[in-house]
C-alpha cells in the first residue's frame, strides 16, 4: 500500500481544505508522447455565447494560442457570421455553450 497522509481543515462559513501526500514507486515504463503536435496558430474560431465574461476569457486564452477569434452573442448573430465565413471560403471552428437565448430564435 502507499504510505502518506490525509489532512482536512475546515472553517464554518468559509470552506474546507483537503490535502494529501502519497509515495509512489518509480515506473520502469517509458513515457510515450504523441508525435503529432497540435497547432492552433491561425485557426479561425467563432465563440457563441450570450455571457460576455465567458466570451472574453475564452477569447483571450485562444488568442494566446494563436487563434483568430470572432464572437457572436446570439444564435442569429452566429449564423450570420458563419454564413459570411462560408462565402469567403473560411473554415471556422464554432464553439457553442448551451442555453443560448434561453430557447428563443430557434437556436436551441
Amino acid at each position: 500500500m502507499m504510505s502518506g497522509t490525509i489532512h482536512v481543515s475546515s472553517n464554518y462559513g468559509k470552506g474546507s481544505v483537503f490535502s494529501f501526500t502519497a509515495e509512489f514507486d518509480k515506473s520502469d515504463k517509458q513515457l510515450v508522447r504523441n508525435q503529432a503536435q497540435t497547432s492552433f496558430t491561425n485557426l479561425d474560431v467563432l465563440i457563441v455565447d450570450d455571457n460576455p465574461d465567458l466570451c472574453e476569457v475564452l477569447s483571450n486564452y485562444l488568442i494566446e494560442l494563436g487563434c483568430h477569434i470572432a464572437v457572436a452573442n446570439s444564435g442569429e448573430e452566429a449564423l450570420e457570421l458563419l454564413d459570411k465565413r462560408v462565402k469567403l471560403g473560411k473554415k471556422t471552428l464554432a464553439v457553442y455553450f448551451g442555453g443560448l437565448d434561453n430557447g428563443r430564435n430557434g437556436w436551441v
